[in-house]
């Protein structure tokens, strides 16, 4: 009851050395209850019965595109205020201050011949480091190769990398369901490698993955938070067949 949620977005076509870029702009204001499990719960292990005011959350974007290089690149801020999170305890609290977070991040995928390269590169930080605990940087990157074989099946070979710094990440409880806050034990720092094969002949496609291909020999210390790792190397595989009617 009395939830707000205002947008307001810009968006134009420019010319820079005769190529049309896009720029994106927007801001926003959202006012939002805490969610009911929030503000009351009981069961076997916890108990709890707050009345939480609302979280308030303002925030800003600049995004920008440039086709000519296949760039992507933006700055995101935002500023909360009455920020509800699941303290050391596991018990919900809010934090009685604003607390600001920003980011920068950028994506660009380049094509050479019949070679792609991928990345995404995300940095961020924010100003209440002791309730909000985040990876300073995220990265992703693709290498692949892709053709076609006897002029009518298309394919694709490649690898892929996914990254974060380590951080705190917030420790899962199951009884409640929800992460909470925890400054113990540090995850991340990890890289994790896939192998991918991709294959499509007229309406029929094809993929082949090993998941985490390195996971046998970088000492087994894969967790994406603390006490839950992640699945160790697996092959996966697949076929969509698609029928019109």
């Amino acid at each position: 009851m009395g939830d707000v949620n205002v947008i307001a977005e810009y968006q134009r076509l420019i010319k820079i050395f005769k190529d049309s870029t896009y720029i994106y702009l927007s801001t926003g204001y959202d006012s939002k209850s805490a969610d009911i499990f929030q503000e009351k719960w009981n069961d076997n292990h916890f108990k709890w019965n707050n009345d939480f005011k609302k979280q308030n959350l303002f925030n800003a974007k600049f995004h920008f595109y440039y086709p000519g290089l296949n760039l992507k690149t933006g700055i995101n801020y935002s500023l909360t205020d009455n920020f509800i999170y699941n303290g050391k305890d596991i018990v919900p609290v809010q934090y009685d201050k604003p607390i600001s977070v920003y980011n920068y991040w950028i994506n660009n995928d380049l094509r050479i011949g019949h070679f792609s390269w991928a990345n995404k590169f995300f940095i961020q930080g924010t100003t209440a480091t002791d309730v909000l605990h985040l990876p300073l940087l995220n990265y992703y990157t693709s290498v692949s190769f892709y053709g076609t074989l006897f002029k009518v099946m298309h394919f694709q070979i490649g690898a892929e990398m996914y990254y974060n710094s380590k951080f705190y990440a917030d420790k899962y409880d199951p009884s409640t369901s929800r992460f909470y806050l925890q400054d113990d034990v540090k995850t991340g720092g990890y890289p994790l490698f896939n192998l991918f094969a991709n294959a499509k002949l007229k309406r029929t496609s094809a993929f082949a993955m090993l998941y985490h291909a390195n996971s046998s020999f970088m000492g087994g210390n894969f967790f994406s938070s603390p006490g839950y790792p992640l699945n160790q190397m697996a092959f996966r595989f697949g076929f969509i067949w698609t029928f019109y009617d």
